[in-house]
């Protein structure tokens, strides 16, 4: 059970009830709660009834203890019970204000307090479990509980946060409030759902995620807790081409070993395996969609006319390289350096061309890129293409890849 700093509570009561008065307040006090009794709280000199009813609206519980000498009594006491009634009409229907407490078995009058729980303080053997219980009532407070489907996660992985386990008081609908702290780039399906998702980011390092929940009841009062998420890198070792069974393709590589390789009439076709593909989620006006894009690495293998040309593909198809190529220089130089000998002389020369591609399919970037490299008597054209997700986390592997390229 969670319970929270004390709100203020107002004790009212028939003078006849006094001595019983005296003991709820003294051991609401010893409880830490905060209590207005008017023996206890006014001040010679004050205008009584006027503090009265100040402390009445400014209460954030009021203590009704109603006997056969406070229901049957004419006079003040009538007063507060009827204008605490007011007051209570302002709270919301979830909310508790008004706490009757009965010190004898008498009968409440009041209509609209018929359909509230009253607690029995009598017989005496039952006063220290009624106490107990209104303390509970006062200073209890929503508790925050958080649990996850993944502990430990792989970056891609969709990962479910639970905060359906959090208590209300007496199943009180809770609101819900998530946030990464610190605040980086996670992002939520919702941040007021009770069970919201995110996709584990991609790391070079294993990283600790840190989520927290704030649950909040009607009333205001609120709890907050954490949860902590691991995510690790996606780790593969290193494979080469050509293998013991692989066919002679005039070049040599190396590609990482959990990688899918395929060989087909002069292609090789290098594909991510599917559970490394990151799931990319579109939020609009509350809708989401999960995706994944798909990526290839391809070398194709074609035979050329002659040693330092591309005639084997049409003037448009170079013009296009050209202008890309013109275009995307930046990149194409971070691509390029730090090549080795062979591929630096032929990417120098005018007649062979790196070329980066962006198209913008349903409005997601993709980019393709084409690197084309000539040995003696082929051209190999190595051909990449991801989601723009894809690209940051590949772009790395696939310069590595190319950089690999030493010719048979």
């Amino acid at each position: 059970m969670s319970y929270t700093a004390s709100p203020k509570v107002f004790i009212s009561y028939a003078r006849e009830d006094i001595e019983s008065a005296s003991k709820i307040y003294n051991e609401l006090k010893n409880a830490g709660i905060d209590v207005w009794m008017d023996k206890k709280n006014l001040m010679p000199g004050q205008n009584w009834e006027n503090e009265i009813e100040d402390a009445i609206s400014k209460s954030r519980y009021f203590i009704a203890l109603f006997s056969s000498n406070s229901v049957s009594k004419r006079g003040y006491i009538q007063v507060e019970f009827k204008y605490a009634i007011e007051v209570f009409k302002k709270f919301p229907p979830e909310d508790i204000f008004y706490l009757p407490i009965r010190l004898d078995d008498c009968e409440i009058q009041y209509r609209e307090l018929k359909k509230i729980e009253t607690v029995d303080l009598f017989p005496i053997s039952k006063w220290d479990e009624g106490i107990k219980r209104i303390i509970q009532i006062i200073l209890y407070k929503p508790k925050a509980v958080v649990t996850t489907d993944k502990l430990v996660a792989k970056s891609g992985e969709i990962v479910t946060l639970f905060g359906n386990q959090s208590q209300g008081f007496k199943q009180e609908k809770l609101k819900y409030y998530w946030q990464e702290i610190p605040k980086k780039s996670i992002s939520l399906t919702s941040y007021t759902d009770i069970n919201p998702q995110f996709t584990a980011p991609i790391v070079d390092h294993e990283t600790v995620l840190t989520f927290m929940l704030k649950v909040m009841d009607n009333s205001g009062q609120e709890d907050i807790t954490t949860i902590q998420i691991r995510v690790k890198p996606i780790k593969s070792g290193v494979n080469s081409f050509p293998s013991k069974n692989d066919p002679n393709f005039g070049l040599s590589f190396d590609y990482p070993s959990d990688w899918i390789k395929n060989i087909a009439n002069n292609e090789i076709e290098l594909t991510p395996p599917t559970t490394n593909e990151i799931p990319i989620s579109i939020m609009q006006e509350g809708s989401s969609l999960d995706m994944t894009l798909p990526i290839k690495f391809i070398i194709t293998k074609k035979k050329v006319l002659t040693n330092n040309s591309l005639s084997y593909y049409t003037d448009k198809v170079i013009d296009d390289i050209y202008q890309a190529y013109r275009n995307s220089g930046k990149i194409v130089k971070n691509i390029i350096q730090n090549r080795d000998e062979t591929l630096n002389q032929w990417v120098s020369n005018i007649s062979h061309k790196i070329f980066i591609r962006i198209k913008y399919p349903i409005d997601i970037e993709e980019l393709d890129l084409f690197l084309l490299t000539i040995d003696r008597d082929y051209l190999y054209i190595l051909y990449y293409s991801a989601g723009e997700s894809n690209y940051d986390r590949y772009i790395k592997k696939i310069e590595k890849i190319i950089e690999s390229i030493r010719f048979i």
